[in-house]
């Protein structure tokens, strides 16, 4: 399912830029960083989706600190 794309807000634009899993639960885990609860519940949920080299990417974002990196 790692390979799976979620269309993102840009497709209401006309341009049908493609967000991978991956790159879409980073930008909502961002979104939730204010509610450690809500941040914890849904980081867990991200690992029925994530592909095992996606899951390993993803902690490894969380370490470097969300708030600090840049979404590619």
């Amino acid at each position: 399912m790692g390979d799976q794309k979620v269309k993102s807000n840009a497709r209401k634009k006309g341009n049908r830029h493609q967000t991978t899993m991956l790159e879409y639960f980073k930008i909502l885990l961002r979104k939730l960083s204010f509610n450690s609860r809500l941040f914890r519940k849904e980081y867990r949920k991200t690992f029925r989706y994530l592909e095992p080299s996606d899951q390993d990417r993803l902690r490894e974002w969380l370490r470097k600190g969300p708030e600090n990196t840049k979404i590619q």
